[in-house]
């Protein structure tokens, strides 16, 4: 995966409400692309590594932690 844009992320996900993180490729490795509902998951931080996206945050109905 190249390039990662919110133009790019919206004609994937389309017109409903969405968030993501993006991790370009490196090397022979493809890139991350991570995304989510911001009205079904509440994200409070998230940082992304080599292999790994790391995200902190809540489901928003059952207010569950992950």
């Amino acid at each position: 995966m190249g390039e990662c844009d919110d133009f790019f992320c919206d004609s994937l996900w389309g017109s409903s409400p969405h968030a993501y993180s993006y991790r370009p490729s490196a090397g022979a490795s493809g890139g991350l692309l991570v995304m989510w509902d911001t009205v079904e998951v509440d994200v409070w931080s998230y940082a992304s590594f080599n292999h790994v996206v790391r995200i902190h945050g809540r489901f928003v109905k059952s207010n569950e932690e992950f």
